[in-house]
């Protein structure tokens, strides 16, 4: 900026970002994953939140913490769709317990009268067990993702 004054909402423009420069993900390739963004909103390149194990659902910068409120908004949304389903197909996804807000979500704030389908291979014991203990009646493990497309029941 070179004249006038300017009111700061968002440092980082109307786009959130996952700053990549501290992850090391050489796998993912670079449409999936963008190694280069470092984030801000000029560059118009989109990445992915990750699996990774601390997981920070905010962005740091030199005026404070922001975008809290887009990913509460998505949470949010998340849980009234919980909330709301008749069905919950679990697929590929073993609920590890270092994911503790999406597990929390799953098992709290789900609709307990949910068939709950658990496609998640060797996972799926260990998955069926838990929304078992959290009061979940109507819960079945159909395999893997190929039995669950092959008994058609998507």
């Amino acid at each position: 900026m070179t004249s006038g004054s300017a009111s700061v909402s968002n440092s980082l423009r109307q786009r959130p970002f996952v700053d990549n420069g501290d992850l090391s993900f050489d796998d993912y390739p670079n449409r999936v994953l963008d190694k280069s963004f470092t984030g801000g909103g000029v560059v118009q390149s989109t990445t992915l939140i990750l699996p990774t194990y601390e997981k920070d659902f905010s962005v740091r910068t030199s005026l404070g913490v922001e975008w809290i409120e887009f990913y509460e908004s998505l949470w949010s949304q998340a849980v009234e769709a919980l909330e709301r389903s008749d069905r919950i197909v679990v697929v590929g996804y073993s609920m590890p317990e270092a994911d503790h807000r999406a597990c929390a979500m799953l098992l709290w704030n789900t609709n307990k009268r949910a068939e709950i389908l658990v496609c998640c291979s060797s996972s799926n014991e260990n998955i069926k067990k838990r929304f078992s203990q959290h009061g979940f009646m109507r819960v079945r493990e159909v395999g893997n993702f190929t039995d669950l497309i092959a008994n058609g029941m998507t």
